[in-house]
């Protein structure tokens, strides 16, 4: 009994390790972002979840997704953690890291069910656990949008990839693959191409073996791909449909030309890549291009797989004008990552291979998986240091926290309250053409939203400024590190 108690708690050793080692390198690279305050991001995000919306009509919003509503679950969060930590950044980031670590859990459950060999997943694991690009998904509260859809999303696949390879999806099942749907999509906007992704898993590995089969196979994919598109296709509608719509705002308008769709893959693989290599149009296309290519010319699943993840979840960010930091490729980079493994599993074929025309010795046919592993291990370690490193060389970080922390915090040194509708102006305030920040701090510090706050600017070579009496209850000046209130205005 004891022998037996043993060789369990050693196999469950074994496959807790691994995962616990990865967790554990993850929480050492990003562990910096613990120190992050509040950026003009989140004091946005907070304030928009907060304004004129309660937590049942998110509720509402995010279930109702055909009825439009922009990013409802991420504002719901915002909503909720607010109510318990008010305007103090823990727990905002204590939240955000524990998903995080889900998030991870769930990416090596991923390559799991998907390589099938526990050094693969590990490897896997600890390549892609971190990017420099990605900083502000470890250190901006503000990203949260990419993270929830990212657990959503992962563990939709995860279901999804678990109950396929095995048997028909159940009904529940189904249902529960619905629901981290809806979830994703009230999350983000990458959660529109998921059905596209269950498409893509059939095609590379449960295609029907023949065309008499191809009408059971099609009546399958309704449970799940086919109930997933009409999800995705009723909130698209009624997104576009919706009152207040962002499309008609430039970040998120809708571009289908061909110039701005190679616009947008040039920026993202200069990020991939922490903008160390800038790509022409055509550079990028035959990049993606010779990808695949490599992928259905060595028959590896797993790499064309990983190209279809990435290309699919990446739909919706080529389609809008692209972004400048790379916290947007949080969610398809899981899809870059399995390409790479199998681009390994390829490599390491090829080298045993040659190693057994070699030589007879079994210790020389094994040599070349282990040492391929190791260099890439140690390759991964150098380059995720030195990227965390040159975060900030290279503009990753989110920056503007200090200007939050000052403001919030000298505020409250000099009024630890305010009686509602209190009138303030500011007076060259450190967000300069951010008309809004300085009432969106002020607001979520006193947890107040009727202060009434205003702001410009005077330039001292211009003359005495004159306020009129009486329109201002505390007026305050910005001399460049601190706030102080100007008197007798």
């Amino acid at each position: 009994m004891h022998s037996l108690q043993t060789k369990r708690a050693w196999r469950t050793f074994r496959q807790v390790a691994p995962l616990a080692l990865v967790v554990g390198y993850f929480l050492w690279l990003i562990w910096p972002g613990t120190r992050e305050y509040f950026n003009p991001d989140d004091t946005m995000n907070l304030c928009v979840a907060w304004y004129n919306t309660s937590v049942s009509s998110l509720i509402k919003s995010t279930f109702g997704f055909w009825m439009g509503a922009i990013r409802p679950f991420g504002s719901l969060y915002y909503r909720l953690v607010y109510e318990v930590a008010g305007f103090h950044p823990f727990l905002f980031r204590a939240t955000c890291f524990l998903l995080l670590i889900l998030n991870l859990v769930l990416a090596y459950r991923f390559f799991q069910l998907l390589t099938n060999s526990r050094r693969e997943t590990f490897l896997a694991s600890f390549v892609g656990c971190f990017h420099g690009a990605m900083w502000n998904i470890y250190a901006s509260t503000g990203t949260v949008y990419d993270i929830l859809c990212q657990t959503f999303v992962l563990t939709a696949v995860n279901l999804y990839i678990a109950h396929r390879s095995r048997e028909n999806i159940s009904w529940p099942r189904a249902a529960a693959i619905w629901l981290a749907h809806v979830l994703a999509l009230g999350s983000k906007e990458m959660a529109y191409t998921l059905p596209l992704v269950f498409l893509s898993y059939e095609l590379v590995f449960r295609l029907p073996a023949s065309w008499a089969e191809a009408p059971a196979w099609l009546a399958r994919q309704f449970r799940v791909a086919g109930v997933t598109g009409i999800i995705s296709t009723a909130a698209w509608i009624g997104r576009k449909a919706g009152q207040h719509a962002p499309d008609d705002v430039y970040g998120y308008q809708i571009l289908l030309t061909g110039e701005s769709l190679l616009r947008a893959l040039q920026q993202y693989l200069h990020l991939l890549f922490f903008k160390t290599v800038t790509f022409t149009g055509a550079q990028a296309l035959a990049l993606i291009g010779a990808a695949l290519i490599c992928a259905i010319l060595f028959r590896s699943r797993l790499m064309t797989f990983g190209w279809l993840y990435a290309m699919v979840l990446a739909i919706p960010l080529l389609i809008v004008p692209p972004r400048h930091s790379g916290y947007v490729l949080y969610v398809p980079f899981t899809g870059c990552v399995l390409y790479f493994i199998g681009a390994v599993r390829v490599a390491c074929s090829w080298l045993e291979r040659l190693a057994g025309r070699v030589s007879q010795s079994e210790l020389l046919k094994a040599a070349p998986m282990p040492i391929i592993y190791s260099v890439i291990l140690a390759a991964a370690a150098v380059s995720h240091v030195a990227e965390r490193r040159l975060v900030w060389v290279f503009d990753f970080a989110p920056g503007g926290g200090e200007l939050v922390r000052t403001l919030s915090e000298d505020m409250l040194r000099l009024y630890p309250s305010l009686p509602p509708n209190t009138r303030i102006l500011f007076i060259n305030d450190a967000f300069k053409s951010d008309t809004l920040q300085p009432q969106f701090i002020l607001h979520l510090t006193y947890g107040d939203k009727s202060l009434k706050v205003a702001k410009m600017t005077h330039d001292a070579k211009s003359g005495a400024l004159t306020i009129p009496p009486g329109s201002y209850d505390h007026v305050f000046e910005y001399d460049g590190t601190r706030y102080r209130e100007v008197r007798g205005r």
